[in-house]
């Protein structure tokens, strides 16, 4: 229509022209309104919906590169296809999303508090919840706490390997290393070591037992003191020594006992017969002055030496230990005489004189 026929027409003439697409728009776009509205309704009933079936979603855990796990508000979780959105499990307690490095099965617990295996992977149950506790599996095993409150290896198929006696099931990590298991006593809390036949290499009788060596030599504790066994709980070092250490990179063993550190072999040769981390002189006053300061000497052959963080007192002329490395501060307080501490606050101390002898506490 030209600009010139419309100023001619009347206003009725322009609204009878126009009534009709001016009705359409206004009634299409309350029509759009509605549904958008409706839309928007829908989507919160759904929303609405969706928690009340599944539980207000609130952490999102990866397990593996397939699988996640979803928690709810209402303490339960499901497990989902991490690309698909695909859901992969019924609603379930808990999936421990930090399964041992490399493996494809990690526990999870069902709604009834049970224990069970289910794969990184596929995200499907492998070994169905049945059991009290669980721990992950290693080399092939995993402990596991049945029915009846007993301890037990299961292979990767849920298939019951063998028992294990009087264990206690919270004492370790019940996981096998280097094939060997560190397990603890129910009874006296002590510790021994199994193979994975179930077959006992060290019995429950010490106090504590080390994760084995690559080659599976195990260092042990009785008595406050050490020892060295191999993998099928041979004697190589009794257990006489304040500390043992085996170095598998070297296959060497180090020693501490009654402050002398020694290198040996497997075999029990002395490679070094005295070894020490530090010496350092020892001084003492022999006259304070009125300024405040005072006169040093240094003792002309004994000398302080440290193993493994502890320090004693040695004879530099003859490598005779004086004071055993046993404590944590040596302070020589005149020339005939050394304190010895146990703490750094010198509130366990002992005296000595240069020989090495005790002396009344008197004398302090």
């Amino acid at each position: 229509m030209k600009l010139k026929e419309l100023k001619d027409m009347t206003l009725t003439q322009i609204w009878d022209k126009f009534k009709k697409p001016f009705n359409f728009a206004w009634k299409a776009g309350i029509i759009f309104m509605a549904v958008c509205i409706a839309c928007g309704l829908l989507s919160e009933f759904m929303g609405w919906l969706w928690c009340y079936v599944e539980g207000d979603s609130y952490d999102t855990e990866y397990v593996s590169d397939n699988i996640e796990v979803r928690y709810y508000t209402d303490g339960t979780c499901r497990i989902y296809a991490r690309w698909s959105n695909k859901k992969l499990s019924k609603k379930l307690k808990f999936v421990d999303s930090y399964p041992n490095a490399g493996d494809t099965l990690t526990t999870y617990q069902s709604l009834d508090g049970k224990w069970g295996y289910l794969s990184t992977v596929s995200g499907k149950i492998v070994i169905p919840a049945a059991y009290a506790e669980v721990w992950d599996f290693s080399e092939g095993l995993a402990a596991v706490v049945d029915a009846t409150g007993k301890v037990g290896f299961i292979n990767r198929t849920g298939e019951m390997v063998f028992h294990v006696e009087d264990v206690c099931p919270f004492g370790s990590d019940n996981s096998f290393s280097n094939g060997i298991c560190v397990m603890e006593s129910a009874t006296n809390g002590f510790k021994g070591a199994i193979n994975r036949t179930g077959e006992w290499i060290l019995p429950m009788e010490y106090r504590q037992i080390f994760s084995p060596y690559r080659n599976g030599f195990l260092k042990v504790c009785k008595d406050e003191h050490w020892g060295l066994y191999d993998s099928a709980g041979k004697e190589l070092f009794p257990i006489i020594y304040d500390d043992i250490y085996y170095d598998d990179g070297y296959d060497r063993v180090f020693t501490n006992k009654n402050g002398v550190k020694q290198l040996l072999s497997v075999t029990g040769e002395v490679i070094e017969p005295f070894i020490v981390d530090r010496i350092a002189p020892l001084n003492y006053i022999v006259e304070y002055n009125p300024d405040s300061t005072s006169v040093v000497a240094t003792h002309p052959y004994l000398v302080e030496y440290e193993i493994d963080s502890e320090r004693g007192v040695l004879d530099s002329r003859t490598s005779k230990v004086i004071i055993p490395a046993k404590y944590d501060t040596i302070e020589m307080i005149s020339k005939t005489s050394i304190k010895a501490s146990l703490d750094i606050e010198h509130a366990e101390s002992v005296i000595f004189d240069v020989q090495g002898h005790k002396l009344p506490s008197s004398y302090q």
